[in-house]
């Protein structure tokens, strides 16, 4: 890297003496890089030059018309900065943003792109032509990409408007946690089919697109998933699978990619989707991705109700999760305020605790009273929005039947149906059928709660206010 490039072409037998002695010469007159000369005198052409450059610096030579790209990457760098510094965004990775560049030891627009796309900038190296021709191609398409955008989000809010949407709504469960390992997956799947034995359709839909599990937990491998939809290589009605326990599935997506990376017109072919389908349902479940950021909130916050999952050993992390969600709550309700005609804002952010994995049922309540006492003393005077926490109960940890179902890959309520863990998720599927206050336990913030109790429970049908889907609608599509 010390080299000269001049130098370096010399050694390695890319150019001569002469040409080398020419293209100096000729820098003097124009106060130009060398290796701009070198291609004005055609001393050396494009591509060898980027190669050498590769070489000299260290720095990776990208094919741009054989790298595969991310569709979000471009998003990243407005087109007259490509323009400006000849360069284009390619993928993400781990914080960094990579980006093929004619110059990439030019300091000045390394610190520029990264101030726009608040990533740390891996530079690689292609070619000019190369990169002005990508430049043309993936802004055109973004550009394609963001009119049809516009053209989909004027049509989704007519409907909304004229009021054409659709009489019977589903009611929406979004069932979230702040890591890992704590059952969410489980409680999503048994849920499913305990509304499932109630009569009810019910439709499941995995979120997670980086570590989707709910097909391993039920033996599922379905052909299509979520991705294709977003991708627009299949519709709605084609990544749906029906399960032998009576509900409807959609499958996630395992790799890389997460919910936070789908841009903007993929989120309106979801809304979109989901619009058409939502009517031929009368229970929606959310699983979504472990973790707390914005793209998992706002699909929680867009559902009729948001279940947080948590156990006595990750109760941080529970309380954290209502903590995020508030914020974020508070947030989208003030936005929505100012750019939504007629959109009044609700004022009550109240999502529902289920206590996984308890030896007792005296602990679950503790549990909860934990949580709910630290939300009272933080959040007791938070102005115009409010935290109203609810308990719908808890679930005991039966280790060994747990494995067996993980073994034989079947719902846990369809293996043990007289189990306490099997009565639990069924109270608290009846439990969510019921209007909040009609619920055996739900709990106002700061009242010493309960455990819920183990039993059949009335099976209410209740339809979610009217103005639900338009809710959810204006949550998802809205840009931050």
């Amino acid at each position: 890297m010390n080299t000269r490039l001049g130098d370096f072409l010399l050694e390695h037998g890319v150019i001569s003496q002469t040409q080398l002695n020419d293209a100096l010469a000729k820098q003097k007159e124009v106060l130009k890089p060398l290796g701009e000369v070198l291609l004005e005198l055609k001393i050396i052409d494009e591509k060898r030059l980027a190669y050498a450059l590769a070489d000299q610096l260290g720095i990776p030579y990208v094919d741009l018309y054989t790298t595969p790209m991310q569709p979000n990457a471009i998003d990243l760098i407005p087109e007259h900065l490509a323009r400006k510094y000849r360069c284009v965004p390619i993928r993400t990775n781990n914080g960094f943003l990579e980006v093929a560049m004619c110059d990439p030891m030019d300091l000045d627009a390394l610190e520029e792109l990264s101030k726009t796309s608040r990533l740390e900038i891996t530079p690689l190296i292609s070619t000019r032509e190369d990169i002005l021709e990508s430049i043309e191609l993936q802004y055109f398409t973004k550009n394609y990409r963001m009119s049809h955008a516009q053209q989909l989000e004027s049509e989704i809010r007519k409907e909304i408007e004229e009021g054409r949407t659709p009489a019977k709504e589903a009611r929406i469960f979004a069932i979230i946690s702040n890591k890992g390992g704590v059952g969410k997956t489980h409680i999503a799947v048994n849920l499913a089919c305990a509304f499932a034995s109630m009569n009810l359709k019910t439709l499941l839909i995995d979120v997670d697109l980086g570590n989707a599990n709910v097909g391993v937990k039920v033996g599922i491998r379905p052909q299509h998933t979520l991705m294709d939809l977003l991708n627009k290589e299949k519709e709605i009605s084609e990544i749906m699978t029906k399960t032998q326990y009576g509900f409807d599935f959609i499958g996630g997506q395992s790799g890389e990619y997460h919910l936070a990376n789908i841009v903007y017109v993929q989120k309106l072919k979801f809304i979109r989707s989901f619009q058409e389908i939502s009517k031929d349902y009368e229970v929606v479940i959310f699983d979504l991705g472990a973790g707390i950021d914005e793209s998992v909130l706002d699909f929680a916050l867009a559902a009729n109700e948001v279940i947080i999952i948590t156990t006595p050993q990750d109760i941080v992390s529970g309380y954290a999760c209502l903590k995020a969600g508030f914020f974020r709550f508070k947030d989208i309700e003030t936005k929505l305020t100012q750019q939504v005609r007629d959109y009044q804002a609700k004022e009550i952010f109240s999502p529902k605790f289920v206590i996984n994995q308890v030896e007792s049922t005296e602990m679950g309540g503790k549990v909860f009273s934990k949580i709910s006492a630290t939300a009272s003393k933080h959040f007791k005077d938070d102005g115009k929005f409010k935290l109203e926490i609810g308990y719908l109960g808890y679930i005991p940890y039966d280790r060994e039947t747990f494995r067996e179902t993980e073994k034989m890959r079947k719902p846990y309520i369809n293996c043990f149906p007289e189990r306490p863990a099997a009565k639990c998720i069924r109270h608290i599927a009846s439990e969510l059928l019921k209007p909040p206050s009609l619920r055996d336990s739900a709990i106002p913030l700061g009242i010493a709660s309960h455990p819920a109790r183990v039993g059949a429970a009335p099976q209410t049908k209740t339809q979610p206010p009217k103005s639900s889907l338009r809710r959810f609608v204006e949550i998802l599509k809205m840009k931050f």
